[in-house]
């Protein structure tokens, strides 16, 4: 059921939409018999792809499903801890990361600091020297959530976000990773024009 919920997800023919659906109905069979307290650690991980089902359908910032995404996530952090399971740890909190900084639900501010502190955390297990692929992904969406909580008195938050993203162009280099580097390039550049436009106000 579990990995029937990962075809679906993965399925690019078809119904998206659809697909998604029938990924998350066999994620929730498969948590009738993996449970928390007999199967924890795959348990964790159904948590975890139903979590990122929920976030794949949420179109356009849809904060229903936004927000199971993020009691998923929740969920599986309760068994993948940062002491027993790292990797997955960091894994999951940077998808949690993900989801608040596209929640429109509730307090936008609030929202953006608890994304922040989940990147923060995943950013101590996903270090520079031992894993830079991840490292370079998310100080990216660090400095994007950052770029969002703009609203301070003397553009602190807009040069964090210019740090994470000058981060992130270590690694992200034109000709290792073009896509990647364009996309964290394009937004510096925005970063530090915010700032000029903070700076001149």
């Amino acid at each position: 059921q579990n990995n029937l919920g990962t075809a679906y997800s993965d399925m690019e023919t078809g119904d998206r939409q659809e697909n998604l659906q029938r990924a998350i109905a066999a994620y929730e069979a498969a948590l009738r018999i993996r449970t928390e307290k007999d199967f924890p650690a795959d348990w964790g991980m159904t948590q975890n792809n139903l979590g990122n089902t929920y976030w794949a359908l949420a179109t356009d910032g849809e904060s229903e499903n936004l927000q199971r995404a993020i009691t998923a996530y929740e969920a599986a952090l309760r068994v993948r801890t940062e002491k027993d399971f790292p990797l997955k740890w960091a894994m999951t909190q940077n998808n949690i990361g993900i989801a608040y900084a596209s929640l429109t639900m509730g307090d936008k501010k609030q929202n953006l600091q608890k994304s922040i502190g989940a990147f923060a955390g995943a950013l101590r297990v996903f270090t520079k020297e031992n894993f830079p692929g991840e490292w370079a992904s998310t100080q990216n969406n660090l400095g994007n959530a950052y770029v969002e909580l703009t609203a301070d008195e003397n553009g602190a938050n807009l040069r964090q976000a210019i740090t994470c993203f000058e981060n992130a162009l270590q690694i992200w280099t034109t000709e290792a990773f073009p896509e990647e580097h364009k996309m964290a390039a394009e937004n510096l550049r925005d970063a530090k024009g915010r700032l000029r436009k903070f700076a001149n106000k």
